[in-house]
């Protein structure tokens, strides 16, 4: 139940998350933030209150948000402290603001998507249930649902979706990587019993064959 959660959350998360100039303004170095400012495939621009400012000060921001040692809060009062100090708080604060504004809405259309999801559930078990109907016409009534509950419909089908395989020509039941456990704590004992019967048989008919030679002789 627990990983099923855990899924759902990331499923979710994805299916909400947009990119943000915020995320490209913490790169953790000076080379990332003026990479992403050029934008293109090296990354979304940094964030509006770094375009403007000396190198000093951007290198100063980065040190902040790039400290492994910091708590979110504690980052927050220094960042805040830097906006301040090199006079970029107001747009630093509306930034911030647009972002938590964002977050709120991100967590308010999760919990509204976990609250239909039972029912589109149940919705999409009549579908699939239903027999009596081709392929196309199952794919048409999940495009209606879909009109309605596109993001739960979403989420719904990708959980139905097996998981990829693990491992890869060396992984699955008989791989060495899987094997491990499957062939290591459980079949090591049973393959062990198998290939000492079969040394077992060998021997007894090895022993049949002599004692047939001698008998015969």
């Amino acid at each position: 139940m627990l990983s099923k959660f855990v899924i759902l959350s990331i499923v979710l998360v994805a299916a909400f998350a947009k990119p943000r100039g915020g995320n490209g303004g913490n790169g953790g170095n000076q080379q990332g933030g003026r990479g992403g400012q050029q934008g293109g495939p090296q990354g979304p621009p940094p964030p509006p209150f770094l375009q403007n400012v000396t190198d000093e000060a951007r290198q100063a921001f980065f040190t902040i948000v790039s400290n492994e040692n910091l708590t979110i809060t504690e980052i927050d009062s220094q960042t805040a402290t830097w906006a301040s100090t090199y006079g970029v708080s107001d747009i630093y604060n509306e930034f911030q603001t647009n972002r938590t504004n964002f977050e709120t809405q991100i967590q308010q259309n999760i919990t509204s998507v976990i609250s239909n999801l039972a029912t589109v559930e149940t919705q999409l078990e009549t579908i699939f249930n239903n027999k009596d109907q081709t392929r196309s016409a199952i794919n048409a009534s999940i495009s209606t649902l879909s009109e309605t509950y596109p993001i739960e419909v979403r989420v719904l089908l990708q959980l139905r979706r097996p998981p990829p395989p693990q491992g890869g020509p060396q992984g699955g039941f008989g791989g060495q990587q899987q094997g491990g456990n499957f062939g290591g704590n459980f079949g090591g004992n049973f393959n062990g019993n198998s290939n000492s019967g079969s040394s077992g048989a060998t021997r007894k008919n090895r022993n049949n064959k002599k004692a047939t030679t001698v008998s015969s002789r």
